[in-house]
């Protein structure tokens, strides 16, 4: 017989909606944010853009329907309480060359999301950290960091309080995420 406690689940999905028209419209909106808003916020970014708050915008209300159409189900099936996901907040972020994402988690908050909207290659992976920090110290666990690669429409949901960074950007192009907190009741 065997118990799994403890264990830090990590859900995926791809919309597969999201195309180049998607794309276009997604980026629009965050040029028109950003010339309004040149300085943006400074949170865990370095070298890279970050927007304030979005939730009122159109991209929130796209997530929000693939959250509920989509998402809500599967997150219904692993966590049995849940009966509602609310966005309480939602920001993007555009990651030139070297541009990162410093260790950070997301408090006062139940989920914590990523989609990407634009992913050159080499673009920085997220990189999630194991939580048992004291399981380093066995040879029966050795997983340290899970990684992720950016994909376009691929959006990422974890525990709000897992540790988590981006790493650089080495390419040329910019990786454009938006990423999002979620209360669930």
């Amino acid at each position: 017989m065997i118990e799994n406690w403890f264990s830090t689940p990590i859900w995926y999905f791809y919309d597969t909606k999201f195309d180049d028209t998607m794309e276009e419209v997604i980026i629009e909106y965050m040029n028109k944010y950003r010339e309004n808003n040149y300085n943006g916020a400074i949170r865990s970014n370095v070298n890279c853009y970050q927007s304030n708050d979005i939730i009122t915008s159109y991209p929130c209300n796209y997530i929000n329907e693939f959250l509920q159409e989509t998402v809500l189900v599967e997150l219904q099936q692993s966590i049995n309480t849940i009966t509602n996901l609310s966005i309480n907040s939602m920001w993007f972020n555009e990651n030139g060359k070297g541009g990162l994402n410093k260790n950070h988690i997301h408090p006062h908050t139940d989920l914590s999301g990523v989609f990407y909207v634009s992913t050159p290659e080499e673009c920085g992976n997220i990189v999630f950290y194991n939580p048992l920090t004291e399981s380093i110290m066995s040879r029966c666990n050795r997983e340290e960091n899970v990684h992720y690669t950016p994909e376009r429409g691929k959006l990422i949901i974890f525990p709000s309080w897992l540790y988590h960074s981006v790493r650089p950007n080495k390419s040329d192009g910019i990786r454009r995420s938006i990423a999002f907190n979620l209360t669930i009741s």
